[in-house]
């Protein structure tokens, strides 16, 4: 009883993240709206989240435990770099050249090459032939999803949306192979890395201080995608694992699109909506066809250990 409740849990948790993060795109884009740069929102959105936490942990009096944790433990560290700095400083960047949902589908396919690559390296899992769909189908996706005549801008959009997704999808595996935890501490330690990380192409970038008007667009970033969005994600990680996260996730797309389209009146073409039910059916696909298919999950043996 208790092991499905902790699965139904988790499917709801990741169901819910995809719902708070479908969203990130459009507030990134009204922020870029009003004057912001693209280092100024990815470090106040994490700055913010930052403060916020801070707050938190003020309140239950573990601040300062929790700051000396921060600085001890490399899993945070590393889990900041990839799951914050990388995710935010990239995705930040691709949502200025190009739509929201693109970018959103072109963040999944990098989230699902490196979660289906990853967990045979630091899971010690088999390369199986569902995996290998996966990989296929999202690579024929991205060709799908590139028009005909492919500008500068929208490539660079496309690709850092990707490298974007690949962050994400490093994080995720860190999490569940370090066995992070939802806690406010883990999250706090995340966000002061990442923001740490963002501070040098901040400085690099003028440095600027927002308008009063930015704020609540930064604010509604830094509690809900930020602090909510990685609480959820890493609880779902934690019970019923990066790649069955990874997968539910895919249902990001169609609330990114119906929120681009109902604040941005952004629309996907034909050959980009063929592109993303590639990209969707990705990690569906390899899912289905490993249970199928006998013997795809047995592990290998451990080849090395770490601990947090």
């Amino acid at each position: 009883m208790e092991k499905t409740r902790r699965h139904l849990s988790g499917l709801g948790f990741a169901l819910l993240a995809a719902v708070i993060n479908g969203s990130v795109g459009v507030f990134i884009t009204l922020s870029a709206r009003m004057a912001l740069e693209s280092s100024a929102i990815a470090f106040y959105k994490c700055f913010l989240a930052v403060v916020i936490l801070a707050i938190f942990l003020w309140a239950n009096a573990t601040l300062r435990q929790s700051i000396r944790n921060v600085f001890r433990s490399p899993i945070l560290a590393a889990a900041g770099f990839f799951g914050v700095f990388v995710m935010n400083s990239f995705e930040v960047r691709a949502y200025r050249l190009e739509s929201v949902a693109t970018v959103v589908l072109m963040f999944l396919a990098g989230a699902t090459v490196a979660t289906q690559g990853l967990t045979i390296f630091m899971l010690s899992q088999r390369m199986t032939v569902g995996r290998a769909i996966a990989i296929g189908l999202c690579s024929a996706g991205v060709f799908l999803l590139m028009p005909k005549y492919l500008s500068f801008s929208a490539a660079a959009g496309c690709l850092l949306g990707a490298i974007a997704g690949v962050g994400y999808g490093t994080y995720m595996v860190i999490a569940q192979r370090f066995a992070l935890k939802a806690r406010l501490e883990d999250i706090f330690g995340m966000m002061v890395w990442g923001t740490i990380f963002l501070l040098p192409e901040y400085i690099v970038g003028g440095a600027r201080i927002p308008s009063f008007d930015a704020w609540g667009m930064l604010i509604w970033l830094a509690m809900f995608p930020t602090i909510l969005g990685y609480f959820l994600t890493t609880a779902a990680v934690t019970r019923i694992g990066a790649s069955k996260v990874q997968l539910l996730e895919l249902s990001e797309p169609l609330f990114a699109a119906l929120m681009a389209w109902y604040f941005l009146n952004e629309l996907l073409s034909s050959g980009q909506i063929m592109g993303g039910l590639a990209i969707v059916l990705a990690s569906y696909a390899g899912d289905v066809i490993d249970k199928l298919v006998p013997g795809t999950h047995r592990q290998r043996r451990p080849s090395w250990r770490g601990s947090r």
